[in-house]
């Protein structure tokens, strides 16, 4: 029966293959089937409620607006050009309602005000309120119109709903016939828990509904609960094979000795099933739990419900600190490659979201997959073994590197994860590394602006030999010593440490790593005064740096920045 199945499996990949390539077509024509306008590009044309704003107009626009909305991007963007006609159906709202402005920043033009403000990936929406870049600012919620209207109106009034009386609870946030979010109620008076559940509100109020109800009985009061909207019965035919808890109201149990960052993670797992099948929106939810996530990866549906229970079961024993997913391995069969695992189905592997390590079962090799002539099965016990190793940190990371060069050009060298260990650390020289994935596009606009950098400090007798810069595309490397989350990330090793390396965390532009290798590196290398002896002033670089300095808040701002 599954003699062929290799060849099965290899022809139905071409076609999904095929697809992948030609998704951003289909998506453009679904498009313009769905929406009354279209534009031709990303870029808002003349007419609408949307600002166009350049480098030479942005400080004073945003000191002459006390909250605006803007978005980043550029013109050949399908994700900005289908988010472009909702975006405009906002401004106009927000503008005609509530006197809200929206702009738009092309960052192909704009290129150097972009990296200041740290866009990497486009669409970015970014608030902006009392002439200041918001903390938190970044736009995450629903492509819709009306939902980033919301976002904008609660940027004004608290999103915390104060109420005064059972009934209110009862008829306008917990009415199980209008109750579509979760809503998160916060009962009577918690020493020191009032600026938490404020500042977890106003992070996460576009998927939740905060109450806080002062005035309750004795019974519930320095209680914080948490209820589950009802499931429609369309959706539970939808999601039949998920695995859900059999209530839909939880306490939170750490109110006493808590922080903001726990009771938001504990909100963002709370409201997961202990095991579901993955699409585009609960994954999206998932990733947002930052909690390891386990994979099992199914080729036909009486696979996922052979083991839906067992992954239940698991779901519930490790919840809070594990979640499980099942993919399906003909829609997502791509996703294994950032498992580091073959594309060989059945499949089991963890992500450890916070350092982005893969674990996994392990594989056949190429040859003996080709000659199955029976389906794979995944053992239970095998499972539940690396699920147990990895909790208590003895599981093994399946690392993955490129072969390390055996030539070099120009001022940067190129390392992988084999020798990272061994060039980060110099006794007499300050390493800078920049991780960067090979995908990202903003590690692509960075990396002519960090070999500039290199050339200068290489170019002169003073600073040749003190000071050398690295390279490594950490999407194809793993780097066990300092996982990398986020791309481009920065990193300086000062000459003779051995401390962790100093993590560069402001935009990366050609100032602000200036500034960066002067403060932190062991000879506080001052590339500015390179930078004037060599004539490489770059006027467009320094205005945007010091618009984006003007316009980000200090400590004591952010502290009395209020909502």
């Amino acid at each position: 029966m599954f003699g062929n199945r290799y060849l099965f499996v290899s022809v139905a990949i071409f076609y999904l293959l095929a697809f992948v390539h030609g998704q951003e077509q289909i998506v453009e024509e679904i498009v313009e089937d769905v929406q009354d306008v279209v534009y031709e590009n990303a870029i808002v044309p003349e007419g609408t409620a949307i600002h166009k704003l350049t480098l030479s107009n942005f400080a004073s626009f945003i000191k002459s607006n006390d909250l605006i909305l803007g978005e980043f991007t550029v013109p050949w963007c399908v994700h900005s050009k289908i988010l472009l006609p909702e975006l405009v159906l906002a401004a106009e709202k927000l503008e005609s309602e509530k006197d809200i402005k929206i702009f738009q920043v092309d960052c192909s033009i704009d290129g150097p005000l972009c990296d200041q403000l740290g866009i990497s990936y486009y669409p970015s929406l970014k608030a902006f309120k009392n002439h200041r870049l918001l903390k938190d600012n970044e736009y995450t919620g629903r492509r819709t119109a009306q939902d980033i209207f919301d976002f904008m109106v609660n940027q004004v009034a608290s999103p915390v709903k104060r109420i005064s009386s059972e009934e209110e609870l009862n008829d306008q946030y917990l009415n199980k016939e209008t109750m579509d979010t979760p809503v998160v109620v916060y009962y009577g008076l918690i020493e020191d828990f009032d600026p938490i559940f404020d500042k977890a509100a106003n992070d996460l109020f576009n998927s939740f509904t905060f109450v806080a109800y002062q005035a309750c009985n004795e019974t519930m009061s320095g209680k914080v609960v948490f209820y589950l909207p009802p499931v429609a019965p369309e959706e539970l035919e939808q999601n039949k094979h998920t695995v859900r808890p059999e209530e839909d109201v939880f306490q939170f149990e750490n109110t006493t000795a808590t922080d903001v960052d726990t009771f938001k993670n504990w909100l963002l797992y709370t409201r997961l099933p202990y095991f579901d099948n993955a699409n585009i929106e609960n994954y999206r939810l998932y990733m947002e739990s930052k909690l390891p996530l386990a994979y099992f990866f199914y080729i036909a549906p009486q696979e996922y419900m052979e083991y839906k229970e067992y992954f239940g079961e698991l779901g519930k024993k490790y919840r809070g600190k594990m979640n499980f997913l099942a993919l399906n391995a003909m829609i997502f069969h791509t996703h294994v490659q950032f498992l580091n695992m073959k594309e060989q189905f059945p499949l089991f592997a963890i992500h450890d979201l916070r350092y982005n390590m893969k674990y996994g079962l392990p594989q056949l090799s190429d040859e003996e997959y080709k000659a199955q002539t029976e389906m794979i099965k995944l053992d239970r016990d095998d499972m539940t073994a690396l699920v147990q190793e990895f909790m208590n940190g003895t599981a093994t990371a399946i690392v993955k590197s490129e072969e390390i060069p055996t030539e070099q050009h120009g001022n940067v060298t190129k390392i992988v994860g084999l020798n990272h260990d061994d060039m980060v650390r110099d006794p007499k020289r300050d390493v800078v590394v920049r991780y960067f994935a090979s995908w990202c596009a903003q590690s692509r606009k960075f990396e002519p602006i960090y070999n500039n950098i290199a050339d200068m400090f290489a170019g002169d007798d003073e600073t040749k030999d003190k000071i050398v810069f690295l390279d490594v595309d950490a999407s194809a490397n793993d780097i066990l010593s300092f996982p990398v989350t986020g791309f481009p990330t920065v990193a300086i090793y000062p000459a003779g440490s051995t401390e962790p390396p100093i993590v560069h965390n402001t935009a990366a532009a050609r100032n602000n790593i200036l500034l960066f290798i002067k403060e932190h590196s062991f000879y506080h290398l001052d590339g500015f005064e390179l930078v004037k002896k060599y004539h490489l002033d770059d006027d467009e670089e320094e205005e945007a740096g010091e618009i984006v300095q003007d316009i980000n808040p200090t400590e004591e701002d952010v502290a009395h920045d209020e909502l």
